[in-house]
């Protein structure tokens, strides 16, 4: 995860990823778990 504090995160168009980015500039792309929950 991040070592700063996240200042910014955006879902793509089909909400299964999720980029934030933090402080220093690192920005991570998550992807979303599969459930068969909604």
């Amino acid at each position: 995860g991040h070592g700063s504090p996240v200042i910014g995160i955006a879902w793509n168009h089909g909400e299964n990823l999720l980029a934030s980015s933090d402080s220093e500039g690192m920005v991570i792309v998550w992807k979303r778990a599969k459930s068969g929950k909604q």
